[in-house]
């Protein structure tokens, strides 16, 4: 009976391990020629001012739609 409990436990910190409770990622943009751009995502204007370099955090969602409006 021990050896099941220790077994089990055993199991469920294993699968915890690799479980990812809150999927998110981070996107990093850059104009290798110093142009500013204004990205938009699925619709959203993420940066109002246009940037040379640009980093978006805590993205949850697995696919977006990406435009990028060059300032000239």
């Amino acid at each position: 009976m021990n050896r099941k409990n220790t077994l089990l436990v055993m199991l469920m910190i294993s699968t915890l391990s690799f479980a990812q409770f809150v999927p998110i990622g981070h996107l990093n943009i850059f104009s290798e020629d110093g142009d500013r751009f204004t990205l938009i995502l699925n619709g959203e204007v993420i940066n109002d001012v246009p940037q040379t370099n640009l980093r978006v955090e805590d993205l949850n969602q697995p696919y977006y739609n990406a435009k990028i409006r060059f300032e000239d």
